[in-house]
């Protein structure tokens, strides 16, 4: 007569065999993957640093245009618009753009224009000193307002955090421009005439409309 207990134990053995038949034939689909994965880890948004760049450019979706290249000195200038830009604050923007991190990865995900992409509000261009560009195409806030639906390369869906690419994406209506110099007041000094001792007085009194010649 065989036992409870090794009834019990032939039981459990079915049910695993069972389990695993199942999952052979029902693969978990990526998908669910990258759905169970899209939150709750950064990674970076891009593989090269501020010393790789030669240029970036942003064109916003009412035609407004930034362009900054890196001169032969290693120096920033501001080319679009042409004015004197200021080489720090830009040099600040670079480094802000190639460092940004990845907040949730969306590459499963097949519509673009959900996510405010065709067309995007935003298009950031940068070109490395290898000849290499990269496109980032910026899209609408997420609904919680804390990033930016994002593309990479025309292939990859991310979002961005919002407070970083915010103080980016400005510079096309707010260009760093170089501080213009305060001006040196000088203090001028009122000059006060002093009559010359024994200067005659020039001037003649109203003769006596009463006297005769």
């Amino acid at each position: 007569m065989i036992r409870r207990s090794t009834w019990i134990i032939l039981l459990v053995f079915f049910l695993l065999v069972a389990l695993a038949l199942y999952l052979q034939r029902n693969p978990i689909s990526k998908s669910t993957e990258a759905t169970a994965t899209a939150s709750g880890w950064q990674s970076s948004l891009f593989d090269f640093d501020g010393t790789m760049v030669k240029a970036v450019s942003i064109v916003d979706a009412m035609g407004g245009k930034l362009l900054v290249v890196r001169n032969a000195e290693g120096t920033w200038t501001l080319v679009e618009p042409a004015q004197e830009g200021d080489a720090a604050a830009i040099q600040t923007a670079v480094n802000q753009l190639v460092a940004l991190t990845t907040l949730s990865n969306l590459e499963a995900l097949t519509e673009p224009g959900l996510l405010g992409l065709t067309p995007p509000s935003y298009i950031l261009n940068i070109d490395l000193e290898d000849g290499t560009r990269h496109v980032l195409e910026v899209g609408q806030p997420t609904p919680i307002g804390s990033g930016y639906y994002v593309r990479v390369d025309q292939t990859e869906l991310r979002v961005v955090g919002k407070y970083i690419l915010d103080a980016i994406i400005k510079l096309v209506g707010e260009p760093p421009l170089a501080p213009t110099p305060t001006p040196t007041l000088i203090p001028v000094l009122e000059e006060t005439a002093t009559p010359v001792e024994g200067e005659a007085n020039t001037e003649t009194a109203d003769p006596d409309p009463t006297s005769t010649p």
